[in-house]
């Protein structure tokens, strides 16, 4: 849980530093077997989320795959920014 928190928490931390976005949203819901939590922003956007000057996003994605999960992060220059993680809802036994 600390480790979601975290992430979650960094998403925000970076919208309100970065992306000078009027509004950012944070949802989450179960579906098939996962569980889907989005941050959204309508700021500024950036133009190549996968190649970012700092560590920060590349971090994210770390812990996101340490839990098992993914994270994918979507934006372009003026259309804002979405970070989508998804965990799942069960652990998996190594012998499965």
């Amino acid at each position: 849980i600390l480790a979601v928190q975290r992430i979650i928490l960094e998403a925000l931390t970076n919208a309100l530093r970065h992306s000078q976005a009027s509004t950012v949203t944070v949802s989450a819901q179960a579906e098939d077997g996962w569980l889907r939590i989005q941050v959204a922003d309508d700021g500024v956007g950036f133009r190549d989320p996968g190649h970012s000057r700092g560590r920060g996003l590349d971090n994210l994605r770390r812990r996101a795959a340490g839990l098992g999960g993914t994270l994918d992060i979507q934006s372009a220059r003026g259309a804002g920014a979405s970070l989508v993680l998804r965990l799942p809802l069960t652990q998996q036994s190594a012998s499965s």
